[in-house]
């Protein structure tokens, strides 16, 4: 991951894009790892739903093997009626709406780490 700021002067920036460089000076470099995720949390969260055919077309992946971990840690929530895990598709319930913030987290890598835990909390779950 590479950290990025955009050149404060201008004649900088230009001179980069001129070259065909990135005007970047620090930011953050996503993996394609970091894409599919952010997907797929942006898909549970905005629409209540995650389409498996929608996340092959896109970064040609299978849901069901690429994320089994996450789907088997969803299926206790599936049990409390939070969403359900349909072939090809998981649907967040209206039940589960409430909770859609839980749900996504599950998806989340960078929450996963073993011996991490986020250094900042932007808000809070239920």
């Amino acid at each position: 991951m590479n950290l990025c700021k955009t050149p404060a002067k201008i004649k900088a920036y230009e001179a980069k894009v001129e070259t065909g460089a990135l005007p970047t000076h620090r930011g953050l470099q996503l993996s394609q790892d970091d894409l599919i995720r952010q997907y797929a949390i942006a898909d549970l969260m905005c629409n209540f739903q995650l389409d498996f055919s929608v996340v092959k077309l896109k970064f040609q992946v299978e849901c069901s093997a690429y994320f089994e971990e996450e789907l088997a840690a969803l299926a206790s929530l599936a049990q409390d009626k939070l969403l359900s895990i349909e072939p090809g598709i998981v649907r967040i319930t209206e039940l589960g709406k409430n909770f859609v913030r839980n749900i996504a987290m599950t998806f989340d890598a960078y929450l996963k780490r073993e011996g991490k835990t986020p250094k900042i909390q932007y808000s809070k779950t239920i």
